[in-house]
């Protein structure tokens, strides 16, 4: 099981702080706003989903999932663009709601599949 989360954070890690510092570092200047564009609205939000789907499989103990997607989000965007900027805190929330759903979509299917509403 740990090592299931560990890994589950080297990926998060990898894709909230690693993909960005890759397109500020090795992006064309021309190139960087469709990098960034990128990432906010496909790459993170379909991460945010799969994460969340993943943290509905166990609700109990990966109820904390979510808010790390968000977390790691800002800290990491804060990191490689400009610190404090409230724009991101926007979208961190955004991918806090994003998960938070797929959680609960997740972790409803999995209980009705599971027959203990019968």
């Amino acid at each position: 099981m740990k090592k299931v989360l560990f890994l589950w954070l080297i990926i998060t890690v990898i894709i909230m702080w690693g993909l960005p510092w890759l397109g500020v570092t090795f992006a064309p200047a021309d190139a960087g706003m469709a990098v960034c564009f990128l990432l906010w609205y496909a790459v993170n939000p379909a991460y945010s989903v799969l994460s969340g789907v993943y943290a509905g499989m166990e609700i109990k103990k990966r109820w904390w999932q979510p808010a790390a997607v968000a977390v790691l989000y800002v800290a990491g965007t804060w990191m490689f663009f400009e610190f404090g900027e409230t724009a991101f805190l926007v979208f961190g929330a955004v991918y806090l709601a994003i998960s938070a759903i797929a959680m609960l979509i997740s972790g409803l299917v999995r209980y009705s599949r599971s027959g203990k509403d019968r």
